[in-house]
């Protein structure tokens, strides 16, 4: 399966809870999962202004997730399907990667339920399918 994880689901993972990080890295063994540079950057950002992480943590952070994900720069039209407009980011690299789910919090994002051809849901409902 082809992944999208939202940069809140990183987050939860990094920062959180220990029960999302250990299902992320299943995730990770069993599916593609892809990042953009537009999530990676927003990412680094939050970590540095929400959780303090240092330059070199999240350097060091991202260096990693370029290793065991796949980095993609869609290309093309951005979408205007959601309500938020940096969601419409994460809409464009799974129109353009064709991906099968997008695992989100965001409630702008689970609200569409489907983007095309692309599930959205939770990493709790993405665990029962």
């Amino acid at each position: 399966m082809k992944i999208i994880l939202d940069t809140n689901v990183y987050i939860s993972a990094l920062v959180f809870n220990k029960k999302v990080q250990e299902f992320l890295e299943i995730v990770l063994e069993l599916h593609e999962v892809y990042i953009s540079p537009f999530i990676l950057n927003e990412l680094e950002e939050k970590l540095a202004t929400k959780f303090s992480f240092t330059k070199e943590d999240i350097s060091h952070l991202s260096e990693h997730l370029k290793a065991i994900v796949k980095l993609v720069e869609p290309t093309g039209e951005l979408s205007s399907s959601s309500r938020d407009i940096d969601d419409n980011n994460i809409l464009h690299l799974a129109d353009f990667i064709q991906a099968s789910v997008i695992i989100t919090g965001d409630k702008d994002l689970l609200s569409l339920k489907k983007f095309n051809n692309t599930q959205i849901s939770t990493l709790s409902e993405f665990h029962s399918l």
